[in-house]
């Protein structure tokens, strides 16, 4: 969610994923990311702790930025 907890949807059943505990062991994730409208989604990776390195455009560089 967008505090960086955990989510289980149920179509997460249906994909190829790792699941957040294996992702958590992982010892450096870094997430590429562009387009503003996914600001949301980086700060609740970030809040969860899930990502220690980001990559991303400008456009969301400065939403992210901004606050």
């Amino acid at each position: 969610d967008r505090n960086g907890k955990t989510l289980r949807p149920k179509v997460a059943a249906r994909l190829i994923t790792m699941d957040p505990e294996d992702l958590a062991r992982v010892p450096e994730v870094i997430a590429v990311v562009a387009g503003a409208s996914k600001a949301p989604a980086v700060r609740a990776a970030l809040a969860g702790g899930l990502v220690h390195g980001l990559v991303v455009d400008a456009t969301l560089a400065d939403v992210l930025l901004a606050g």
